[in-house]
C-alpha cells in the first residue's frame, strides 16, 4: 500500500461558515507567496473560483445550472483524487455531509474547523472524532465582529472576521495570517521538485507556462500574468510536429489556444486526477448520464453549454456532442482543461472561429479564429 505523504487540509464546519470564501483566499495568498498547492471542491454545489470572481448574476446563473446532490459515485471518485493527490491540498467538502462523505475525511491529513455557534463547534469535533486527522485550527467566524487570537498552541483558537462574498468587504485579519503561516510551514515543498515529479511522467515535448509566459516575454513570477492579450502573442511559438505537453494553472482558455496553436500534432495537459491526459487519446463513448449539451444558435454563432449532473466527469464517460453548421462556436460549462480542449479539437476543422466563455469576467475570449 503506498502512501501519500503529502498533506491534504480538509476544509470543516456548518453552512455559511465562511469556508468558500475562507479557502479561496488561503489559496490565492499561497499562490502569491509561490507555494505549491490546489483548492479541491469536493462539493457538488457549482462552486468555483469563478464563483467569488465574476458578475455576481452571471455566476449565480451558473451555479444553479451545475449545483447537484451528492452520489456514492462521486464521493469514491472525490476519495481517489484526494488519496492519489499529486499536490497538497486544501479540500472543502460542504457544511452538511453524511456518513458517506466522511469517507472523504479519511485520505485527508489535518482539518481547519470554521464555526458560528459553540453547538456547532461541539458537533463537528464529533464527525472529527476518529478519523485521524491533526487539528491545525478551530476559530468562531464572524462576518463583522471580532478577530483575534485566544490561543496558539497545540490548535490555533479565536475568532476569524471578514469572510465576505463581496470583495469590497472582505478583510485579513491576525487569525488568518496566523493560520495562513502554519499552512506554509506544511506545504513547504521545493515547487521545482514538484513540478519535476509531474513532469516525468509527460508523453510529449513539454511547455511549462512559465516557459511560455517568458518566451513570449511576460512577466512572471507570481503565476498571475495571463491575460486575454497574451494570445494574440501565441504566433510568435513554433510548433513542435513531435507535440506538445502543456504543464501549468493558467486558466482553460490559454490551454485551449495553446492546443489549438498546436492542432493537428498531438498535445497533453495536466490533471489533478489523472496526471498527463494526451488529448487525441480520451476515449468517445455515446451519450450517458455523466454530462450533457445545450446547443443554441443565434446570428451564426452556436453556443455549446456542457452540464454534469453528477458534478464531475470521469475521462473514460466522456462523449462529444454533434457538429455544427460552422460559423462562431462558444463553449461553456464547469469542466476540466482536458475536457475544453477535446471539445475544441472536435469542433475547430468546421469553425471560423472559436471562444471560451471566462465567468470570471462574463465575456467571451477567442482561442481561435
Amino acid at each position: 500500500m503506498r502512501i501519500n505523504l503529502l498533506p491534504a487540509i480538509v476544509l470543516a464546519g456548518p453552512p455559511h461558515s465562511g469556508k468558500s470564501v475562507f479557502g479561496y483566499l488561503l489559496a490565492n495568498q499561497l499562490k502569491e507567496l509561490g507555494i505549491q498547492s490546489y483548492l479541491l471542491r469536493a462539493v457538488p454545489d457549482g462552486e468555483g473560483n469563478w464563483f467569488l470572481e465574476g458578475d455576481r448574476q452571471v455566476v449565480l446563473s451558473l451555479r444553479m445550472k451545475h449545483k447537484t446532490g451528492y452520489s456514492r459515485n462521486f464521493v469514491e471518485h472525490m476519495h481517489g483524487v484526494i488519496a492519489n493527490r499529486p499536490l497538497p491540498l486544501i479540500v472543502d467538502i460542504g457544511g452538511l455531509p453524511n456518513h458517506q462523505q466522511i469517507q472523504m475525511l479519511q485520505a485527508c491529513t489535518h482539518s481547519i474547523l470554521l464555526y458560528r455557534e459553540i453547538q456547532e463547534l461541539l458537533d463537528w469535533r464529533i464527525r472529527l472524532e476518529g478519523v485521524g486527522l491533526l487539528p491545525l485550527a478551530e476559530l468562531q467566524s464572524n462576518q463583522a465582529g471580532e478577530d483575534g487570537i485566544i490561543e496558539h498552541s497545540p490548535i490555533l483558537r479565536g475568532f476569524i472576521s471578514g469572510l465576505e462574498r463581496d470583495p469590497a468587504l472582505r478583510t485579513i485579519g491576525p487569525a488568518f495570517l496566523a493560520l495562513l503561516d502554519r499552512v506554509c510551514g506544511i506545504f513547504a515543498y521545493d515547487p521545482q521538485q514538484l513540478e519535476d515529479i509531474h513532469l516525468q511522467g509527460a508523453p510529449f515535448p513539454v511547455m511549462t507556462e512559465s516557459e511560455l509566459a517568458q518566451r513570449l516575454g511576460l512577466p512572471g513570477g507570481s503565476g498571475m500574468w495571463w491575460e486575454p492579450v497574451s494570445l494574440q502573442k501565441l504566433d510568435r511559438i513554433d510548433v513542435n510536429p513531435n507535440g506538445c505537453a502543456f504543464y501549468g494553472r493558467g486558466p482553460v482558455w490559454l490551454t485551449a489556444a495553446m492546443a489549438a496553436r498546436w492542432f493537428p500534432y498531438p498535445f497533453a495537459v495536466f490533471d489533478l486526477r489523472y496526471g498527463w491526459v494526451p488529448i487525441a487519446s480520451i476515449p468517445v463513448n455515446k451519450r450517458n448520464d455523466q454530462i450533457e449539451y445545450e446547443l443554441i444558435t443565434k446570428a451564426g454563432v452556436t453556443w455549446v453549454e456542457a452540464r454534469l449532473p453528477n458534478s464531475f466527469i470521469d475521462i473514460h464517460e466522456f462523449y462529444l456532442p454533434p457538429p455544427t453548421g460552422g460559423g462562431g462556436l462558444v463553449l461553456s460549462g464547469k469542466l476540466p482543461k482536458w475536457a475544453f480542449t477535446r471539445l475544441m479539437q472536435h469542433y475547430l476543422p468546421d469553425c471560423s472561429w472559436i471562444g471560451v466563455l471566462d465567468a470570471a469576467r462574463s465575456r467571451v475570449i477567442v482561442v481561435f479564429s
